[in-house]
Order: structure tokens, then sequence, then C-alpha cells
């Protein structure tokens, strides 16, 4: 049998690695070092804003999210899924944000940098509680702390997840090393500390499911550093299994629970069978896996997004022969260095999630993704180098030089590569230079400069990524927005079309389609289309009264009043349907029921000008001349405050013909 795994010696199996007893007292010095690299690379984010891609969605336009920390936001959080993923954890570290910091973006990247630099020193503590090797472990979480793949899950504050889950990751490897030492010390099972394992990897999983592989990850370490799986006198490697299997059943219960979820959340998102063949999918996955491969040793044209695209040929050979000539190697050199292999089958097998033979999304890869997949095979490369190189001790005093120069030069590259995420236009300008066919950067690229009234440069782009992706949505609503506010209406028309032929139910397309008809004068075409968008979301309040509207132009006044009452109905908080329904009640000469909705509108959203000018107009039409006048002086006040001159001039001619009816100061 094996050693007592709660000894501070190496695994035996590798002899050379160095037990922490002289190296205790640096590990406060390491520690800190690690945060310190950690901001030095990362703290520039700390003036950077949110993003226009996901960060909308995630956070600054989500109104659960920016509501704060709530019982009811909580019981939400854990209710539904998030942008196809449920990972109520991450949501409800986004709500935190919001509730001590609000919505300035300056601290949610602090938190971000904040939960990276904390990953960073678990690493190394955790990696050296397992292996006993205080420099390995040190190399190992230095060049995971400041590696350029870092960049996309620290800078972009939508990667939450990626650190939420790394962290409870890490703490589970721990909590299982613990777990682990105390029953080959004789313990018997000691149900506290297994218990601390099943907790740390629920709260991974609902950080985010891609860490359902972690109980594999812990069947590797069984083999090494943990020697739980061995041959030995009285038990074969095969026959260790069973048992080793067994105590992690509830995890794999887990595990399997968190991915029906998943996919079952991912099901909108995910690309068919038929749009991207099985054959397409392993020969990505393929490819994928050798150019995070690359990444690893040399991180050039690193990229948000990267579009699929059908790999080459050459591609495919060259990474499945260094595939192929790896896992030759890791399995040859098992017995002199297992953590080769032990490395090398945690990277595969982390990577298996999200390497594309469940296709979601448009991305061939994604730098992010290799998060926690790359401890592995660091730990396996770095610990197999110590081994190799304490074999020959004339080497071993240029490994710390050798460390110390590729730290620096990840780290360097790394600061260059956060300044891209400086800005939106930045940012989506690096992706554009180093990618080919990118639609989603054209279309995003393309609604910056539209934000910042550079609509020309922003058609051209729109134009680039229908170009590119003729049934993309987004690309057509966008381009119709620029082309309706230029005036070109039958442009506008065909674009929305084109969306809605894309995207059926896209009902911010289909809405602004009926605006833009009854523009055009085509109302009963404008009709069609608001019907198409509320029957896609009946909560959607601007096109219910976008829709009463067009209703009542076509001279159906009641089906509008009635398309109103139907909207307060299912959204009876809205001062927009309120004050909208006594205006029409008012042209009605129903005054009494008019002024019930016109007051109710006002206790909703008090500081508007024009609610409260409607209010007087009712209350002048009743006779009520003195609550008009009220009503108009608070009118005033709000435009002025407002800088609203031309409205405030009209409300004082209507106070004016007010007091020509008898109503003096």
């Amino acid at each position: 049998m094996s050693h007592a795994a709660d000894s501070d010696a190496a695994p035996r199996s590798e002899p050379g690695a160095v037990p922490p007893g002289g190296a205790r007292g640096s590990t406060a010095g390491i520690v800190m070092l690690l945060v310190a690299v950690v901001f030095g690379v990362f703290g520039r984010t700390l003036s950077h804003g949110f993003l226009n891609y996901d960060d909308d969605e995630y956070v600054y336009e989500n109104e659960l999210v920016r509501g704060g920390l709530s019982l009811e936001g909580v019981a939400e959080a854990f209710q539904g899924a998030h942008s196809f993923t449920w990972h109520p954890l991450t949501t409800l570290s986004h709500m935190l944000d919001c509730e001590l910091f609000g919505l300035e973006p300056s601290w949610h990247h602090l938190v971000n940098i904040l939960l990276h630099a904390l990953n960073a020193v678990l690493v190394f503590l955790v990696l050296r509680s397992l292996t006993g090797s205080f420099g390995v472990s040190a190399v190992v979480a230095f060049v995971f702390a400041i590696h350029p793949l870092r960049v996309e899950s620290v800078a972009w504050i939508s990667e939450r997840k990626d650190l939420t889950s790394g962290l409870f990751f890490l703490l589970t490897l721990g909590a299982y090393g613990a777990f682990a030492r105390a029953r080959q010390g004789g313990a018997g099972f000691p149900v506290g500390r297994y218990a601390t394992v099943l907790i740390c990897f629920v709260l991974a999983l609902l950080s985010k499911p891609m860490v359902v592989t972690l109980p594999f990850v812990l069947l590797l370490l069984d083999a090494w550093p943990l020697g739980r799986w061995r041959a030995s006198e009285r038990m074969s490697v095969v026959r260790q299994a069973g048992p080793l299997l067994l105590e992690k059943l509830p995890l794999f219960a887990l595990a399997a629970a968190a991915s029906a979820i998943t996919l079952a959340t991912q099901k909108g998102a995910m690309t068919s069978t038929a749009t991207l063949g099985l054959a397409e999918r392993i020969a990505n996955a393929v490819v994928t896996y050798g150019v995070h491969l690359r990444q690893l040793v040399w991180p050039a044209d690193l990229a948000l997004v990267v579009p699929y695209a059908a790999p080459t040929t050459a591609a495919i050979v060259v990474s499945t022969l260094v595939l192929v000539a790896l896992s030759v190697l890791a399995v040859a050199l098992r017995k002199r260095y297992p953590s080769l292999l032990v490395g090398w089958l945690w990277y595969l097998g982390m990577l298996v999630p999200v390497i594309g033979l469940v296709q979601v999304g448009i991305q061939a890869h994604a730098d992010r993704y290799t998060y926690l997949p790359h401890i592995g095979l660091l730990l396996g490369v770095v610990q197999a180098l110590s081994v190799a190189l304490r074999a020959k001790p004339a080497r071993l005093r240029f490994a710390p030089l050798a460390a110390l120069g590729a730290v620096l030069a990840l780290g360097v590259t790394a600061w260059f590569q956060v300044a891209h995420w400086r800005t939106n236009e930045t940012l989506w300008r690096h992706v554009l230079a180093h990618t080919e066919n990118n639609s989603v950067a054209h279309g995003q690229l393309g609604v910056v400069l539209e934000r910042s009234g550079r609509a020309a440069e922003a058609v051209e782009h729109y134009r680039e990524a229908i170009a590119i992706q003729p049934d993309a949505a987004t690309p057509h609503y966008n381009l119709g927005n620029v082309l309706a506010g230029s005036g070109d209406l039958d442009g506008a028309i065909e674009h929305y079309r084109a969306a809605l032929a894309a995207r059926p139910g896209y009902v911010i397309a289909a809405n602004n389609l009926g605006a833009v008809l009854t523009q055009s004068g085509r109302t009963e075409e404008a009709l069609l289309a608001f019907a198409l968008a509320v029957e896609a979301d009946p909560l959607h309040v601007k096109a219910r009264l976008n829709q009463a509207a067009a209703l009542t132009a076509a001279g159906r006044s009641d089906e509008a009043l009635a398309t109103l009452r139907a909207a307060l109905v299912l959204t009876p908080e809205v001062a927009e349907l309120h004050e909208n329904l006594g205006i029409e009640l008012g042209k009605r000469e129903r005054l009494d029921e008019a002024l019930v909705h016109l007051r109710r509108a006002i206790e909703l959203e008090p500081n508007s000008a024009y609610r409260h000018g409607n209010l007087a107009l009712a209350l002048s039409q009743t006779g009520d001349l003195t609550g008009a006048r009220a009503a108009y002086e608070r009118a005033i006040a709000l435009a002025d405050e407002g800088g609203d001159t031309r409205l405030a001039r009209n409300l004082r001619t209507r106070v004016e013909n007010l007091e020509g009816a008898g109503v003096g100061r």
C-alpha cells in the first residue's frame, strides 16, 4: 500500500517533488506576490466600462440584477435561467454588486479582480496541499494568474461565472484532499469532510455548469498525487476502481442533474445537428484542443468572439497527430511521470462540455473555457519538469530564472491584451483584426458607432455583418433602426422584415416595423405587425401603446380602448398606459373615468410635465378651474426644471386662457 497521504512528503512515484517544510515561511510572500501581480496585470480594468456584449443582458439592463438583493430576487435567481444558462450563484453575485455599488462599472471590475486573485492564491495553496510541492505549486499559480488567456474571464464582467465556479472548484479540490488524507490516515469515512466536498461542488455547479466533470478530476487526483489508486499485493488497480467510484456516486448524481438542467435551459441556443453535423463537430473539437494547446505556449491572436468555420484538412490532421502523440507520450511515461497523464486527462476531460460536441452559440472556441482545464495541464507539465530537472542538478539552477522569464513574458503579454478591452470600440476593432468573417464583431462595432453618432460608419458594419451572415436577425434590426432614423422608411421596412424572417417573434423588430409602417401611412399592415409583437410578448408595453394608437388612427376607437384596458390587466403599474387610457377616455368625454387614470399615472411617475398638463386639461373640461390651474403650475415647474422651454410656453398660454375664464391669482 502507499504511504499516508497526509504526509508532507511527495508521492513516491515522483520523488523529486519538493516538500514544503522549509518553504512554509515563504507562503505569505507568495500569496502577497500573487495578489500583486494580478492587480498589476488586471488593475487597469478599473477604468473600463461595461461592454455592449452580454454585460447589458447580465447586468446593466437586467432588472433582476439592477434591483440588488431581496428575498424575491434570490428566489427568482434560482427559478429561472439567465441567458440560456442556470447559474443562480453567479447571478446573485451580480445582484450583490448592484446592491453595494449600483451600476458603477469600476466596482464590478474590482470584484472580478479580487475573485481571480483569490483563485490564484487557492491554486497555490490547494496544489501545494495535494502535491507537497511548494515550488511547482507556485509556478503553476503564477502562470495561471497572469496568462493572457485569463484576460477574457477577468476583464469581462459577464464572465463572473468563470471566477465564481473556479473559486468553488478549487475549494472542492482542497476539501477532497483533506477527505482523502483522513481516509488514508485510518479515520474511517469522515462524513463532515465529505459533506464539505459535496457543498463546495454544489456551489461550483450553481456558478457555472461546466464543472460537471469535477468528479472525474477527483478520480485522477486519486491516482496522482493522492496515491489512492495503484496496484498492491492485496488489490489490483481495477479492483480499487470500484470503491473509489462508489465513493463519488453522489458527486456523479449532482453532475448528472446539473447536466440535465443545462441541456434543458440551453435548448433554445443549441445548434441543431441538421445545421452542424456530428462529423463537423468532432473535427472542430479536435482542432480546438490543438488551438488551446498552442495558445497556452504561444498566446497570440486572442479574440473575444471566434466564429465557427469549417476547419481545414491540414488543421485537422496536425491537431490529430499532436493529440495522439501527446496521449501516447503521457501513457508511455506514466510510471516515471504520472503527473503528465493526470494533467493531460484533466485538460482533455474538462473541455468536453464546451468543446463543441454540443454546440451552443456560434463560437468555434473561447479563451474563457481554458480557465480551469489549463490548471491540470500546467500542473502535470511543471511537476514532470521538476522531477526531470532534479535528476540533473546542474540544470536545476537555471530553472528559477527560466520560470521567472516565462512568467514575466506572459504577464507583459496579458497587460497589453487587457488594453484592448478598454472600450467597446477598441475591443471590437481588435476582434476584427484577429478574426475573419466575424458577423458578431461587425454588428457589435456597428452598435458602438451608431451610439456615438457615427451612423454612416455603423451602416457599413451592419451591412458587412449581414453579408457574412444573411440570416442574422440583430444586424438587420439595427440597420433598420438607422435607416428609419435617416428617413429611409422603405429600407427600414425591408430590414425589419428580414429580421423577423430570421427570428420569428422578434418583438422589438415587429414593433418598430409597425411604427415605420404607420409613418408610411400603411396602417393595416402596421396593425398586423403590432399584433405579431403583442402575440409574441403580451407584456410589451410599447407594442400595446402603438397598437392602440394605430387602431385609433384607423377609426377603430373601441378596439383601441379595449387594447389599453387589456394591457393594464397584465401590467397595471405602467404610468404610460394609464395616461394614454385617460387621454382616450377624455376624448370621449368620459371625464370622471379619465381623471382616475390620469391621477394614477401621476402617482406612478410624478415628475412628468406632460402628465400634469394632461390632468390639468381634463380638470378644466370638468369645470374644476382651480384644480386645473394647480396642475398647470406643477407642469410648468417640471418643464422649467427639465429645460423644455417650448412645453413651458404652451402651458403658460393655457394658464392665461384659464385666467380669461375667471380664475385669478
